[in-house]
This record gives structure tokens, C-alpha cells and sequence, in this order.
């Protein structure tokens, strides 16, 4: 299973845990507000969309 950590900070705290995380993970931490991030928030879900479908 592939992992990601996706995260959005204005102070810049919520970034140094989540990429603390994904240390402790081996993944990626990156930003909501990243084109990238989008990206895979969409994959993910439409992801989870067809998992769910395939349960019916």
C-alpha cells in the first residue's frame, strides 16, 4: 500500500510533525496547497470510490 502525508500550515508546525510522520512512515509529506497534493488527494479518492463500488 502506498502512503502519503498530506498537510496544510500556516506556521509552519503543522508541517515539521508532518514530515516527522512521514519519517517515521517513509513517505512523502506535502502540502495541500501544492498542485501535487491536489493531484493525489483526487487519485486517492477516486480510488476510494472504486473500492467502494467494487464492494457493492
Amino acid at each position: 500500500m502506498k502512503k502519503i502525508v498530506v498537510y496544510s500550515s500556516l506556521t509552519g508546525n503543522t508541517k515539521k510533525v508532518a514530515k516527522a510522520i512521514a519519517g517515521e512512515l517513509g513517505c512523502k509529506a506535502v502540502c495541500y496547497s501544492d498542485e501535487a497534493a491536489k493531484i493525489w488527494m483526487i487519485l486517492i479518492l477516486s480510488r476510494l470510490v472504486t473500492i467502494s463500488i467494487k464492494a457493492l
